[in-house]
């Protein structure tokens, strides 16, 4: 259920909190008139015109640090409207997964979801690989390594599709241009075979 439509909640943040029906929009991800329909549903009385400009002077609940960091709180993770189980897709076509525990996760808490199937890959086949660093009693991918896509594809990230080298030599892959004897080419299924039995070989030899 939409929080809007939750009176006990919207009661809090309206009345309590004297959020703005703009504000708890942008919590709800929804137009502002949403939230003034379902302030009338609720039978939640609406400020007057002289409340409202109190409201829009100096102590405005937009400009408290307190009320920015509810908004942020409420809109964040499992929180969001729109919380998607946790999986999100990049415009560049990589995966993302909600990993807010995790020590190299990004400002909004994801993670590549190639570098964690990478990670758990090698704690089970290599726990030993120097590609792991160990934090807290649990071993990560290091940040100076990564995983490439074997087949190109960038949301496959099955583990026999990924090898795992450093960051350096694989932003060197794919930064050569048309130096590269693979530039606007793609593997030939034998050649990615190759690549895979090479990529084993130099995991069970780190």
């Amino acid at each position: 259920m939409e929080l809007y439509k939750n009176k006990e909640w919207m009661y809090d943040h309206y009345v309590n909190e004297k959020l703005l029906p703009k504000e708890i929009a942008k919590i709800c991800e929804c137009g502002k008139t949403t939230i003034y329909r379902w302030l009338d549903n609720l039978n939640i009385p609406k400020r007057t015109y002289s409340e409202a400009r109190i409201l829009l002077g100096d102590n405005h609940s937009s400009k408290r640090p307190e009320v920015r960091k509810k908004i942020s709180e409420v809109t964040k993770g499992k929180n969001n409207p729109r919380w998607k189980g946790g999986k999100t897709k990049s415009n560049k076509g990589y995966i993302y997964i909600y990993s807010p525990d995790h020590p190299f996760k990004d400002k909004r808490n994801y993670v590549f979801e190639h570098r964690l199937v990478a990670e758990s890959s090698l704690r089970k086949y290599n726990p030993e690989s120097k590609a792991l660093i160990e934090i807290n009693g649990e071993k990560y991918l290091r940040n100076d390594w990564a995983p490439h896509h074997i087949n190109g594809i960038r949301n496959d990230n099955r583990w026999n599709n990924l090898s795992v080298m450093l960051k350096k030599s694989h932003d060197r892959f794919h930064t050569q241009g048309e130096k590269n004897p693979f530039y606007g080419k793609h593997h030939t299924e034998e050649t990615k075979q190759k690549m895979r039995e090479k990529a084993k070989k130099h995991l069970i030899n780190r």
